[in-house]
């Protein structure tokens, strides 16, 4: 019989050798050194003192008694007893021990200039303020306590006086913190009201704007998305020049882009003045290439129109992205957010992102204490995709701005618009990474892959035993394995009740397992206070129907046509929302279907999902399977050049 064992130990019970070997070399030690003292008259000094001591035996070879049992206890350890598994490189893991990271993390004093230390990640681990600057990943499922990993590093940063952007997603962070902040969440009645005017006062930060408010589609012809940033930069462009003061908001904005969709020939006319080159894109009143690139804009600008209606109602004070970063308002503010209105949520939120990243990037490089903001996201996801973390992870280091990143794994980021690579480049961005509980398997085994392998040599001793004769032997083998195992990320890191999360602190020079304590939390205020125009009764302004109708002018001077059109818009968009369950299809025309029949179409469509998702998507597959209908948004460039050269033709004949 072949038995295969993992312990090298020559003798069993290694404990009691050791026992033994300790208890002679003691007893040897003592008698020796007491022999010693009295044969040797250089050591008369050391009999005359303890003669004046209360001990019998004397301190000098109890002294030597002790020191002489503990090495032969070590010596009698080490001589029956060998490591199963010897390291060889890679990296290691330490269990709830926080020394090594401690001391790898420790600030460490340079030539000419003291340690700097920074905030404390663990209660017994404090890093550098270069090391913050690094940038921190918080990653771990639901309820595996990121945020209470989180709260004390915030805490910290804002006593500290630094300046710190803090993503609400559940509302907690508003309703628990401690300290004075900003709150920035429009259907929040304690909202400050957002400057915009202040912010996006170039012409470069309006095609920014404009690029944030129109994304590019991630797949398809980003024609459709491109014609529409052009037409509404001319729009932003225009409420630039009109406010040269920088006063205005959303609600100048939204006013501007109602009476613009509505309005063809103000349209134009505002193009014309402020963005020439974006005219190429408006063939005519009656075109289809238009009617699409107006529909592109409307579907995209019911956030903003609700951002302005908001903001007529806002009495908060004054703050802007630039007056913030300059000292002007409190150091701390909160970015909330509300899961009803997801949409809009998530365009109000990744437009401030944006624009902080964006001004924070500008700034001159400087030392890390010299300017310090932090950028806390946690459950990052849910803000929207925001393209510039990852230009503020990459180059934000040198300008003293810190980002905290918290998130589920990576099929949360897949579904909110982000590539399987983000979370990648993200985790090899960030210098700290604390991983708590996941349970996703897709989420382990890439946990896994991001701590590494190491080789090691494992003893595997084989004894064979027959009737006849015995061997027994043993070698170490080479080994290569994860430092954790995948299913270790879903058992060893957990919750411990009354304790607090027990999580993975990845840094540079030492892996842990660690225990972090609970934070004590309470709250002070409520999550939320509705907005006045967030409730059933508030009137909106008649440019504040969304979506924004698109036209054309009826007759008359050109202002009082916008305003009809705005009325008009109001009207019909009403109208749509409360017959939407018994409203049948409109009719298409065989022929060309006009600019104001596609726009109509596209209102139906969106009220439609608005109250019912999927409704709008079954009333457009009814339109385009109805006689004679035509499509009207074409969704490839060959379709957009025939649109195109049949306007030619059109205007030739």
């Amino acid at each position: 019989m072949v038995i295969i064992m993992d312990n090298p130990d020559t003798y069993n019970s290694p404990g009691l050798w050791a026992g033994g070997a300790a208890i002679i070399g003691g007893f040897a030690a003592w008698t020796a050194t007491a022999h010693i003292i009295d044969r040797l008259p250089l050591l008369s000094v050391l009999r005359a003192a303890e003669g004046l001591n209360p001990l019998a035996f004397g301190v000098t070879p109890a002294i030597a008694g002790v020191a002489g049992a503990a090495a032969a206890g070590w010596m009698g350890w080490h001589g029956v007893h060998a490591d199963a598994e010897r390291h060889v490189r890679g990296p290691k893991l330490h269990k709830l021990d926080h020394r090594k990271a401690a001391m790898a993390l420790k600030p460490k004093r340079k030539l000419f200039r003291k340690a700097r230390p920074g905030v404390f990640i663990h209660p017994q681990i404090c890093i550098s303020k270069e090391q913050e600057c690094r940038h921190i990943m918080l990653l771990g499922g639901s309820g595996s306590g990121k945020t209470s990993i989180l709260w004390p590093v915030i805490n910290q940063a804002v006593a500290r006086d630094d300046k710190c952007l803090i993503f609400s997603f559940k509302g907690d962070f508003q309703q628990k913190a401690a300290f004075p902040f900003s709150l920035l969440a429009p259907w929040d009645s304690r909202s400050v009201h957002w400057q915009l005017g202040k912010d996006i006062d170039t012409r470069l930060k309006a095609e920014s704007l404009a690029r944030t408010l129109c994304p590019d589609p991630e797949k398809g012809e980003k024609i459709w998305a491109q014609g529409a940033q052009g037409l509404l930069t001319a729009i932003i462009s225009s409420v630039q020049r009109d406010h040269k003061d920088g006063r205005w908001g959303f609600s100048q904005l939204a006013k501007a882009c109602s009476i613009a969709l509505s309005d063809y020939d103000s349209l134009v006319k505002t193009v014309m003045q402020e963005s020439p080159l974006a005219k190429a894109f408006l063939m005519g009143k009656d075109s289809k290439t238009t009617a699409s690139y107006l529909a592109q804009i409307a579907s995209g600008l019911s956030d903003v129109i609700n951002l302005g209606v908001a903001d007529t109602s806002t009495t908060g004070k004054s703050w802007s992205v630039t007056d913030w970063l300059a000292g002007r308002t409190p150091a701390a503010a909160i970015l909330g957010y509300l899961p009803a209105v997801a949409g809009l949520s998530k365009a109000y939120c990744s437009t401030i992102i944006e624009q902080i990243v964006t001004q924070i990037l500008s700034f001159d490089d400087c030392d890390p204490d010299e300017r310090r903001i932090w950028i806390f996201l946690d459950e990052v996801p849910q803000a929207g995709k925001v393209p510039s973390i990852t230009d503020a992870l990459e180059a934000s280091r040198s300008k003293g701005c810190r980002v905290v990143l918290g998130m589920q794994g990576v099929a949360q980021l897949e579904e909110h618009g982000y590539s399987k690579n983000t979370l990648r480049i993200w985790g090899g961005q960030c210098g700290l990474k604390i991983i708590s509980n996941l349970s996703d398997p897709d989420d382990q085994k890439w946990a896994s892959n991001l701590l590494g392998e190491r080789d090691i040599l494992r003893y595997q001793r084989t004894i064979t035993n027959s009737n006849t004769s015995g061997s027994n032997s043993g070698v170490y083998q080479p080994v290569k394995e994860h430092l954790m195992l995948p299913g270790e990320f879903g058992g060893e890191l957990r919750v411990v009740p009354e304790a607090g999360p027990r999580a993975l602190l990845m840094s540079p020079g030492a892996n842990a397992i660690l225990q972090w304590p609970f934070p004590k939390l309470e709250a002070f205020r409520d999550a939320r206070i509705d907005a006045d125009w967030t409730l059933p009764d508030y009137k909106r302004p008649v440019w504040g129907a969304v979506p924004p109708r698109t036209g054309t002018p009826t007759q008359g001077s050109e202002s009082e046509s916008a305003a009809a059109s705005v009325v008009d818009q109001a009207t019909q968009t009403t109208q749509i929302i409360e017959q939407q369950q018994d409203a049948p299809a409109p009719a298409a025309p065989v022929a060309d279907a006009g600019l104001t029949d596609l726009a109509a179409d596209h209102v139906v469509s969106t009220g439609l999902d608005a109250a019912l998702p999927g409704a709008g998507a079954l009333f457009e597959l009814m339109s385009m399977n109805e006689p004679g209908q035509s499509v009207p948004a074409p969704v490839t460039r060959q379709q957009s050049q025939q649109h195109e050269e049949e306007d030619e033709k059109e205007a030739g004949s």
